[in-house]
């Protein structure tokens, strides 16, 4: 596993936390994903936007998860973990969270 680099961290961690935001707790399985407003979500259409707040934000990169019921429903990682080294993001990749997190968590 590798620790990706601290200097981008409150950027990296704010942008995920908007787009899970924007999100809205969404669940589902496959390609659509059913937010609790009612209306889907395609996971390019979640490509799309985490595309666009990356660029908006210059944010290097970011990992994604949403969880329904205890099990993960989308899992996808953007961009790198270490701009200078061009390493990119992987799903066993550890980014540094510190209390961040928290927001994320508090509402489970």
């Amino acid at each position: 596993m590798r620790i990706g680099g601290g200097r981008t961290v409150a950027r990296t961690l704010g942008a995920g936390l908007l787009l899970l935001s924007l999100l809205g707790a969404a669940a589902g399985v496959g390609a659509t994903l059913h937010r609790l407003d009612g209306t889907s979500l395609t996971t390019s259409q979640i490509d799309a936007e985490v595309a666009r707040l990356m660029k908006e934000r210059a944010v290097p990169g970011l990992a994604v998860a949403l969880i329904e019921e205890g099990q993960p429903v989308f899992i996808r990682t953007y961009g790198l973990a270490n701009v200078e080294k061009k390493q990119p993001i992987e799903k066993d990749t550890i980014l540094y969270g510190a209390s961040l997190t928290k927001l994320a968590f508090a509402y489970t």
